[in-house]
């Protein structure tokens, strides 16, 4: 007969506890699977589910903990965008610069004066 201890002390990962803390029922566990005769606990068989979140895995770069992170939308919206200011900045400027070369354009060719020449160069040098 060998003595099996009903409790052991191993690390607990929640934010309360972050410590070394007694645990108990593994071990029992173990004991009783040991013995001749198969299975003793009832095992649950789940279907998977069909639908999964999209999940990010995060790695922290200091102590290399691993977090998950799911996303709150479907799969069909997800898009990686890129993340710097530099170039959206850019696109909305280029789109402001486009609407507004028309709209002088469009002003200028129906007054048809010179004086619109001199506006379009200033606002065209704005941007």
């Amino acid at each position: 007969m060998v003595n099996v201890p009903k409790t052991k002390k191993t690390y607990c990962k929640s934010k309360e506890c972050r410590k070394h803390t007694l645990h108990k029922g593994k071990r029992r566990y173990d004991r009783k699977q040991s013995g001749y005769g198969g299975q003793t606990k009832p095992v649950f068989h789940k279907k998977a589910k069909t639908t999964k979140k999209i999940v990010l895995r995060l790695q922290c770069q200091g102590c290399k903990h691993v977090s998950q992170h799911p996303i709150k939308v479907g799969a069909s919206t997800l898009r990686l965008v890129e993340t710097r200011r530099g170039k959206e900045h850019l696109c909305f400027k280029r789109v402001i610069h486009d609407i507004l070369l028309c709209l002088l354009y469009f002003i200028w060719s129906s007054l048809n004066l010179q004086d619109c020449n001199g506006i379009l160069l200033n606002l065209l040098s704005f941007f």
